[in-house]
């Protein structure tokens, strides 16, 4: 089991298990802004993607499907006791090995025993232990798969989080997963859940500003994408140009593709440079180039037609530039 650790920088978060001062992890709520903050950010999602899992607007709860799925592996017996978790979990998530195992199930004890100790009845911690069991098999199976190695997996919730919710990210931190919250309206809601910070630290070093309105990291992402747009347009992105690798030859549907679709490769973008020299028909061609600039402007890209070639500045416009 890991327990909470502090840290002094954002940038902590980035570091192996063997790096830190302390043995543990990282589970932080951040409800505050700064330019270096929201960079930390950027970074940080980028890395939960690849190693863990981001969650934007909730955790879905189990449907019937999940429910008679799991009713059917592990049955409807239910015991506060941890090898009783471990068996089940040998049946439900077969991939875990035996540590794994073991620390999840002190984990999800743990914290059904803290809603024991508050006064919850048995039909409550049952209902919860087969939540955070579905949660598990169907959320982050591929985030616990992954425990217990030297890069520590990444989780970032988005959003207001709700009592399970932050119980089960909880239940994943012990298990050696570090967690960062984004709490876009402040503080406040949070507070009514978990008013002791029993279960992670506010971060509060250089906050200068509450999110700005409309901030997500959706918004951010677009900000990104467009700043690496406009420098590679001017050549000092230090991004590696592939140009026309991804094209299938069929000129008007290639150009029409949408840049996330055309490859995945880190530190690239891709762009086609493209020359018609003929038309396969003469009658439709024109219908043809009508349809595909149509098609060209609902997709909101930035659009330049030269007709005719581009025409040497005039002297007025010279002037203009110092």
């Amino acid at each position: 089991m890991y327990p909470l650790i502090e840290l002094t920088t954002l940038n902590e978060y980035f570091l192996e298990k063997s790096q830190r001062i302390h043995e543990g992890v990282f589970f932080y709520r951040l409800f505050g802004y700064n330019e270096e903050m929201k960079e930390f950010i950027g970074q940080y999602y980028k890395v939960a993607r690849k190693t863990g899992i981001f969650i934007e607007e909730r955790i879905p709860n189990p449907n019937e499907n999940n429910l008679r799925y799991y009713d059917e592996i592990i049955g409807i017996d239910f015991k506060l006791e941890i090898d009783f978790m471990i068996g089940n979990l040998k049946k439900w998530l077969p991939r875990l090995n035996d540590t794994q195992k073991k620390d999840l199930a002190q984990g999800i004890f743990s914290e059904l025993n803290r809603m024991q100790q508050k006064g919850k009845n048995e039909n409550i911690l049952k209902n919860a232990y087969i939540k955070y069991m579905c949660w598990l098999y169907y959320k982050f199976e591929p985030v616990i798969s992954k425990m217990g190695g030297g890069n520590v997996s990444k989780i970032l919730y988005e959003g207001s989080i709700s009592k399970y919710e932050l119980s089960m990210l909880s239940i994943l931190a012990s298990c050696g997963c570090d967690i960062i919250l984004l709490q876009y309206e402040g503080d406040a809601f949070y507070e009514k859940i978990d008013g002791t910070n029993a279960y992670s630290y506010k971060f509060t070093q250089g906050i200068q500003q509450q999110f700005p309105t409309g901030f997500s990291m959706k918004s951010l992402q677009e900000e990104v994408t467009e700043q690496q747009q406009f420098h590679a347009m001017i050549g000092t992105s230090g991004l590696e140009k592939r140009t026309n690798i991804w094209i299938t030859g069929d000129i008007f549907t290639d150009v029409l593709t949408e840049v996330s679709k055309r490859g995945n490769e880190e530190n690239s973008y891709y762009n086609c440079f493209l020359k018609m020299t003929g038309v396969e028909d003469k009658i439709l061609y024109k219908n043809e180039v009508y349809q595909f600039y149509e098609k060209l402007k609902a997709t909101k890209r930035e659009i330049i037609l030269e007709d005719g070639g581009i025409y040497p500045p005039t002297p007025e416009e010279i002037k203009k530039i110092n």
